[in-house]
């Protein structure tokens, strides 16, 4: 969870030790030019006490082009996002950031394609690269990001394969990827554990096949209706599917032990869940707003290991008596 600080006056170091202490991450964001060069070296004295912890965020500036020569003022930042803005001036700013570690940056109307070439790559761990209106960011230069372990694109696409030569990456996101851009350079990832496909589009997602991921989210992908038979995915602990009009089945043809979580959410013509018996430590399910009928789920031999489960269909007094139905049998509604 995390708890902002907008558009701060003044900041103390007491206010971000209690964001911590109530188990929060602290981000100082501003969303309009209301900070004056005495405020940032404030905010660059607490970057140096939190480092990584702290995050510090410009965004919006409607009706002005965010200016990054004031990042001057804060050489000691290491989590950064610089998003949702539609002008920046002066980004070459950024790349003189040397403490980097964590940059999301989401600028609409940008040109430089070789931005990337003009940051610290090496010194990151995190990287978000949002969209624009040109979709033309060559990612070649992510070859240098010897340390990244977590990489979220959108609608980037320009030598997208070198993301598969990463050595350190764990965590992948990939939101508006278009269905001509082949993602087999996903299977190259031999330290990938967790894989999101949200937005884009695409007939089928066959073609990967990394055995390491452990965590697998699959949400609103345009025309997607092939799946293939998910217990290809040995590691699998953790699957979300949600928003995807056209499946109609998941499978699970041979046994998984790894798998405990399950979420087939808002997939209306889904008529099926093949092989839940195969999904052997299997302690959460959770369907919502599905074709499948619940009796169907409950004679499918339920794995033992089944402790939460709870089944929706968006019909207010039938899924009442589901609950009901579902309690009766011992599954909780809520883990």
């Amino acid at each position: 969870m995390t708890q902002r600080i907008k558009d701060p006056k003044s900041i103390s170091r007491e206010e971000i030790d209690k964001i911590i202490s109530d188990g929060k991450n602290p981000i100082i964001q501003f969303s309009e030019y209301s900070y004056s060069t005495p405020l940032l070296k404030e905010v660059n004295e607490l970057c140096v006490i939190y480092g990584e912890e702290l995050e510090i965020r410009f965004y919006g500036h409607y009706g002005d082009k965010f200016d990054a020569k004031i990042l001057y003022n804060l050489p000691d930042v290491q989590n950064l996002s610089v998003d949702c803005l539609q002008y920046i001036e002066n980004h070459e700013e950024l790349g003189k950031l040397q403490k980097l570690k964590s940059l999301s940056f989401d600028v609409y109307y940008f040109q430089d394609k070789d931005f990337l070439s003009k940051l610290n790559l090496k010194g990151l761990n995190r990287l978000v690269i949002g969209d624009n209106n040109k979709k033309n960011i060559d990612l070649s230069y992510l070859s240098e990001c010897k340390n990244l372990e977590n990489l979220h694109i959108v609608g980037h696409t320009k030598n997208i394969d070198v993301v598969g030569l990463l050595p350190k990456l764990k965590q992948l996101s990939l939101g508006s990827i278009g269905k001509k851009q082949s993602l087999l350079f996903v299977n190259e990832i031999r330290t990938l554990e967790s894989l999101m496909v949200i937005l884009g589009g695409r007939q089928s997602l066959v073609e990967i096949k990394n055995e390491n991921l452990k965590k697998i989210e699959i949400i609103r992908v345009r025309g997607l209706e092939v799946l293939g038979d998910l217990s290809r995915f040995p590691n699998l602990s953790y699957l979300h599917i949600e928003d995807q009009i056209k499946i109609k089945e998941v499978a699970f043809s041979n046994p998984l032990l790894s798998l405990n979580d399950l979420k087939v959410l808002t997939c209306k013509t889904l008529n099926t869940i093949i092989g839940l018996n195969n999904l052997l430590n299997l302690s959460n399910l959770r369907i919502y707003n599905t074709s499948i009928e619940i009796n169907e789920v409950l004679n499918s031999n339920l794995p033992e290991s089944l402790n939460v489960f709870a089944f929706y269909t968006a019909k207010v007094k039938k899924d009442k008596e589901i609950r009901t139905l579902l309690d009766s049998r011992g599954f909780k509604e809520f883990d």
